[in-house]
């Protein structure tokens, strides 16, 4: 690997306040554009942009997932399913989106 580049963005933290520990991540293309979706110790996050440090971070599901610990997201591209397995709160699958 010889270009890499840190895209935690407002997930990051700093030494007071660290930010979550990533667990697992996904690259879900659509003809809606190119999802990036990550499981971290407080949830499922994801994002359409990644733009280095200033990449943002959107909580998904927060109301049914919440701020558990998500060991595992993947995905499927073939009608964009989303799944993510979580420490103590079970598995979830999302709603395919359009594609």
């Amino acid at each position: 690997m010889r270009n890499v580049t840190a895209i935690e963005g407002n997930l990051e933290g700093d030494t007071n306040n660290p930010g979550p520990s990533l667990r697992s991540a996904t690259i879900l293309p659509t003809s809606q554009g190119t999802f990036y979706i990550i499981g971290t110790s407080t949830g499922v996050y994801s994002t359409t942009e990644l733009n280095g440090s200033s990449t943002t971070w959107i909580q998904q599901s927060p109301n049914k997932i919440g701020n558990v610990v998500v060991e595992y997201v993947t995905s499927r591209k073939s009608d964009a399913r989303v799944v993510v397995a979580t420490h103590g709160r079970g598995i979830f699958v999302a709603d395919p989106i359009s594609n």
